[in-house]
């Protein structure tokens, strides 16, 4: 709760936010229900992800403040919105939490194929845990640096693809080219497909509002937020389309393997196998809503443990535990389009001189929310991610209830 967070940390928030698991292990779902298309619902989902930021940038740019959607959603919708916003987002996270508990034992298998499932969770739990206790500043200054190691990760990932497809490092000196992009199929799954791998496609970029949450604790808010919205969308598009754009060159879509991440395929096959709440302590963190996170988050090394018992492998569990933050996710994606419809209504004189207005509102607001109310519908067709969507429901469901119960309570 205090502004001790920089520009290029900030920037580094919502880029490291971004890219996890969705990329890294989620691409397997994608591609498989679509086929090297994928790489065109990854633009097609930035573009629209571009217009959300900047409906949110133009309300954070008069009034940046910590948590900022979930506020938005109270003043201009209604305050059960920004209840449900601010629950959402709390469970957004830690069942992406739970989802990535999943992947890091899987990948830590990959190397140590004896180590039990359950340990590299613990570790990691406790340390975020710890790093996020300690201080804004120190938080900050983590987050960015941890960042930072994916998007090299990411960087040298797509350099080392590139050696492989032009001059064919770990293949023998043959280059593969590009003809996987169209060998087998580029919409191997239809109209159908595509629009099922939307939905792991726009939970990928879940994250990207961040920058909403942070507004409030930059040091200079308003040039910091035009700064990290300019820039992070088109990095996080080179990073998702750039990395997706070598996996269907150097593997056949069809060959990926279900097991697994392609990233650590690629690099093994090169040979490198080692790549707001208001109780506050006294560094301004809150502690207590940190721990309980934590402790959600534990969830996923349990599932670690149990998950064998009840699925083939760790990718059909993380698949189902991932895209149940799909709905929840884009709550306050929903909440900051209808928000900024309001907002220009109540305030139509701060748009006069406003330098940083949603491009093509009130349109792109409309097409955005069809373009996001399609996805969840065929989430529901999609035998994968029915059971994911319908946890979303009961959860939002629960979580009206209990705001009409507590609040109807205390307003008679």
């Amino acid at each position: 709760m205090e502004r001790k967070l920089s520009a290029r940390q900030v920037q580094m928030i919502a880029l490291g936010g971004t890219i996890g698991v969705g990329l890294f292990m989620g691409s397997t779902s994608t591609i498989k229900w679509t086929g090297p298309s994928v790489l065109i619902a990854y633009i097609v989902a930035g573009a629209f992800l571009y217009l959300i930021m900047r409906a949110l940038g133009e309300m954070l740019y008069v009034d940046p403040d910590t948590g900022s959607f979930a506020k938005y959603a109270t003043e201009y919708i209604h305050p059960v919105w920004g209840y449900l916003t601010a629950w959402s987002n709390i469970f957004q996270y830690v069942v992406v939490g739970v989802s990535e508990m999943i992947a890091i034992g899987g990948y830590m298998q990959f190397w140590w194929p004896h180590l039990p499932g359950w340990l590299p969770g613990i570790i990691a739990v406790i340390f975020l845990c710890l790093a996020n206790v300690a201080s804004v500043k120190m938080f900050g200054e983590l987050e960015f640096w941890f960042a930072l190691i994916k998007v090299l990760t990411i960087v040298l990932f797509i350099i080392l693809g590139l050696g492989v497809i032009l001059f064919g490092f770990g293949n023998h000196g043959h280059p593969i080219g590009f003809s996987n992009l169209w060998k087998y199929g580029f919409f191997t799954g239809g109209i159908t497909g595509f629009i099922f791998a939307l939905s792991i496609v726009l939970t990928s970029y879940q994250g990207i509002e961040l920058i909403g949450v942070t507004a409030g604790e930059a040091e200079d808010p308003q040039h910091t937020l035009v700064k990290a919205i300019h820039s992070t969308l088109y990095r996080i598009l080179i990073f998702y389309v750039g990395a997706i754009f070598v996996i269907l060159c150097i593997y056949p879509w069809n060959q990926l393997s279900s097991v697994g991440s392609p990233f650590v395929q690629t690099f093994a096959k090169i040979g490198i196998t080692s790549a707001a709440y208001k109780k506050l302590n006294r560094h301004g963190v809150p502690a207590y809503s940190v721990v309980a996170i934590s402790l959600g988050i534990l969830i996923g090394v349990i599932l670690n443990a149990v998950a064998p018992l009840f699925f083939k492998n760790s990718g059909n569990a993380f698949v189902i535990v991932y895209s149940s933050s799909t709905l929840p996710g884009m709550i306050p994606w929903f909440v900051i389009l209808v928000s900024q419809l309001r907002f220009r209504k109540a305030h139509p004189e701060l748009l006069k001189n406003h330098p940083f207005k949603m491009p093509w509102s009130p349109w792109s607001n409309y097409i955005t929310i069809i373009f996001l109310a399609i996805t969840l519908a065929f989430m529901f067709f999609n035998p994968e991610t029915r059971v994911s969507l319908s946890v979303g429901l009961v959860f939002l469901a629960i979580m009206a209830g209990v705001y009409f119960t507590k609040f109807s309570k205390k307003q008679s």
